[in-house]
């Protein structure tokens, strides 16, 4: 492997700090090389799978719009400076791109994982994000011998930048020597907007700022506020509590303003909330409507107050019905307001349904993780349209129910949260998983919590100082990083507060909910422009989500998202394009290995792919296209050109990893790859696996797997430990490390949601079986799309004994019920890594 003491040019630096000294620093070989911003780069960690000969930077990101990527040093030798610049990078006719941010990526250390059960590694993980000339200026721009040096680089975009590509170098200087590195950005040909559509309430707890900023006055907190916004963060308290209310009311003015603000809380105790809710209404105008960013943040977790909080959250809509209605027709109109806007504030209670319910609760905040599976997330559907409507009814027929969700302490890997260990493309995934399943915000408890406790900060009486750049646990005990996305920049003699790598990806996550946005409004005009009803949205998005997680857990590949978010730039401008088109790519059919790319375009398009010329048919107003794509063994992508006249637009996209067929069931045979489980104690089967022709229980091909799972009465030890379960050996799909996804197709004929869940099994050295759990989802009645992602990653060892080489089979199980259970399972594969 090539080493990087030949560089790429030697500079010698006129006057830093290693120049200006008598004693030339020494030469260092050290790696070079990059990583996206969706990883987490440990300083201590092994990565040379990711080292390169001939490192380049690549950015993507489209106009108005920020976007990071890594520059990683492992030197060595110890390094005793290091700094990095990045010039200006310009396209073909010259014009500059914009602003570039360089950052030293600070390391903290990790010394016990938030979920107790987690296998991630222990050890310093970067979260800070120090400016580089703080870095240097403060002299921690040192790199140990052999550890990781992450540099993140995030550049920025105006609306007015043209769309092209744009080349530059980075220089990074290791002791007294520089390194060129070529730096790429593409500028996508769309503007992401300025308005937030995404909704969150982030708290910035004021007096907690003192801890590590040494500055809690009001200006301090309001320019906190406005560094989140830059952030897309809309933060709980928009303005401080050491204003009265008439220069709050100035202040909320200016955020009522901002379309990048999306709420703002007037707080939910006693009568203050109503006080400030008052004088929005009253200084509203025609122009400026402050009510409706407003709600009420009414209790933070109430579990051991259920019914007083019921009863607060009841008269809280009484108290807006009543506000409402004591205002006549002639004042509302004068304020630009109606009745409904007042009585329709959100009341905001933080209360996930799997732990308590309260009734008729108006806008529900739940845990990330309870909406993991469809039947959770009808369940807060069914909640939110039906509120509570007032003592006497008066709000039949309105629709005030939202549904938010939120992260803290829980949920625990593998759900998403904004835990410091956590993968780091999870955080931006967060957001894709709002806007697929519909929810209205996103909250979270702290923004800034430089405190120390061993509790809750419910009992934080004698709480001492958080030092976060060197305890990552100290607010909540082992949940790592939680409380805080930002760090006290007083540490480097700075008023404000310095980003983390976690923000970084927060906002990313944001600016891709405005790819979604934008691309679902010109997806809906341009099914209306071809006349067409069955151009649903949500199906065409399916495979796209689906490619990055399950539910609400992340899959482990930290570039899936950066491949789902060029898809999603790639379809906004073909919209916008002459050919006035969009792609979906349908299912994997194992028996054929291969996969239909639709085309939907301009009437009279064609598809070119290679030598190929695929026409289409009459849809509506436009042309439908299908290709069939066979698919490899290693990974796919599609490449072809959308014709039309004179008119052509390339098209071309990653489309699954290899695909490796493990059965469709076309014979009769084939059902020997499955076998079944016996219940405890007895031969006896109660299982019967068999073959199914009939058409209607087929996924692709001419047969399915059918199995029957008896009724029984179950013993106690059954019922204790026993779940009825069918299960594909090891010689069906090889080498479990090679294994990304395993994915098969699941009919439920009956009318009930089934429970279904999936383990590997392995068998140990002294014989005994061990399990790891791979999913927990519901088959819904009729086909059932089963993924696991994540199929064998990370470590699986117990007392020492490594496991994923002794795997013996794959496990799906059934919950014990008394009622026969019938499903139909086809279409069985693998995806490499």
């Amino acid at each position: 492997m090539k080493r990087v003491t030949s560089f790429f040019c030697a500079l010698l630096l006129a006057c830093s700090a290693a120049a200006c000294t008598d004693v030339p620093l020494k030469e260092v070989e050290a790696e070079i090389w990059t990583m996206p911003s969706t990883v987490k780069v440990l300083r201590d960690e092994s990565y040379e799978e990711y080292y390169t000969d001939s490192p380049v930077l690549e950015v993507k990101l489209a106009k108005n719009e920020s976007e990071g990527v890594q520059l990683i040093v492992t030197p060595e030798e110890d390094v005793s400076y290091y700094d990095v610049s990045v010039g200006s990078l310009t396209n073909a006719e010259g014009a500059a791109l914009g602003k570039a941010d360089v950052y030293a990526e600070y390391y903290v250390p990790v010394t016990k994982m938030t979920n107790p059960n987690s296998v991630r590694p222990k050890g310093y993980y970067p979260d800070a994000l120090i400016p580089m000339e703080l870095s240097v200026e403060s002299g921690e721009n040192v790199i140990g011998a052999g550890q990781n040096q992450g540099i993140y680089i995030c550049l920025t975009t105006k609306e007015s930048t043209p769309a092209g590509e744009y080349r530059g170098t980075v220089t990074l200087t290791i002791n007294e020597k520089a390194h060129l590195i070529p730096i790429v950005a593409t500028v996508w040909d769309f503007v992401v907007p300025v308005e937030n559509h995404a909704r969150s309430t982030f708290n910035l707890m004021q007096e907690y700022m003192m801890g590590g900023q040494l500055d809690n006055t009001t200006e301090t907190y309001q320019n906190t506020v406005d560094f989140l916004l830059d952030y897309r963060i809309t933060t709980t308290e928009m303005a401080s509590w050491d204003y009265n209310l008439d220069d709050w009311i100035e202040v909320i003015k200016r955020y009522a303003a901002d379309p990048r603000v999306t709420s703002y809380n007037v707080h939910g105790d006693g009568t203050v909330g109503m006080t400030r809710l008052k004088a929005c209404i009253e200084n509203s105008t025609p122009e400026l409507n402050l009510v409706d960013k407003a709600f009420f943040y009414l209790h933070d977790e109430p579990f051991t107050m259920m019914e007083q909080a019921k009863i607060n959250h009841d008269n809280k809509i009484d108290e807006l019905i009543a506000l409402a209605n004591s205002y006549s027709e002639e004042e509302l109109a004068g304020y630009g307001l109606t009745r409904e806007d007042i009585m329709g504030v959100e009341v905001l209670i933080t209360m996930t349904a799997s732990i308590d319910t309260i009734d008729g609760l108006r806008t529900y905040a739940a845990l990330a993780s309870d909406f993991d599976t469809q039947s959770m997330r009808d369940m807060y559907e069914e909640f939110r349209r039906n509120p509570y409507l007032g003592k006497n009814n008066e709000l039949a027929g309105t629709d005030f129910g939202t549904t938010w969700w939120y992260v803290c302490v829980h949920p625990y890997e593998p759900y998403v949260n904004f835990n410091i260990e956590m993968d780091l493309h999870s955080n931006r995934e967060l957001l894709w998983m709002q806007y697929d399943y519909d929810i209205e915000g996103l909250l979270y408890w702290g923004t800034a919590m430089y405190v120390e406790t061993t509790s809750s900060i419910d009992t934080i009486n004698g709480a001492v100082t958080g030092d976060v750049y060197h305890k990552t646990n100290g607010v909540y005990t082992g949940a790592n990083g939680d409380g805080y996305l930002v760090y006290p920049g007083a540490k480097y003699g700075q008023d404000g507060v310095l980003p983390s790598i976690r923000l970084m990806s927060i906002r990313d996550g944001f600016e891709d909910y405005e790819y979604l946005y934008l691309l679902e409004n010109l997806y809906n005009e341009k099914a209306e422009e071809y006349g067409v009803t069955d151009m649903k949205f949500d199906a065409m998005m399916r495979s796209v989500y689906d490619s990055m997680y399950t539910g609400t857990i992340a899959n482990d590949d930290f570039e899936a998202v950066l491949r789902a978010r060029e898809k999603i730039a790639q379809m906004i401008e073909l919209l916008s394009s002459e050919v006035g088109a969009v792609y979906s790519v349908g299912e994997v059919d194992a028996l054929s290995r291969s996969v239909d790319i639709t085309v939907v375009a301009k009437k009279g398009s064609v598809l070119k792919v290679g030598e190929e010329t695929i026409s289409g048919t009459d849809y509506g107003n436009a042309t439908k296209i299908v290709y069939t794509m066979p698919l490899g063994e290693e990974a796919n992508h599609f490449s072809g050109t959308i014709v039309n006249g004179d008119s052509e637009v390339a098209l071309a996209f990653f489309v699954t990893n290899g695909v490796v067929g493990v059965t469709n069931f076309e014979e009769e045979k084939e059902i020997g790859l499955v076998g079944v489980s016996q219940r405890l104690g007895t031969p006896k089967d109660h299982i019967t696996a068999s073959y199914n022709a009939a058409p209607a229980y087929v996924k692709s091909g001419a047969g399915s797997l059918k199995l029957q799972v008896a009724a029984q009465e179950w013993t106690m030890a059954e019922l204790a430990r026993y779940r009825p379960y069918f299960y594909f050996e090891k010689s069906a799909f090889g080498d479990v490390k090679k294994i990304r996804t395993f994915e098969m197709d699941v009919f439920n004929p009956g009318t009930e949601t089934l429970a279904f869940s999936a383990e590997l099994s392995a068998l140990s050295d002294s014989g005994a079986v061990r399990n790891k759990r791979l999913l927990e989802t519901e088959l819904a009645p009729g086909w059932n799309k089963i993924k696991i992602d994540n199929f064998a990653s990370g470590e699986w060892t117990l007392n020492g004994e490594e496991l994923y080489s002794k795997v013996v089979s794959v496990n799906f199980y059934f919950d014990l019920l008394e009622t026969d259970i019938t499903v139909y399972v086809d279409n069985v594969y693998c995806t490499g890594r």
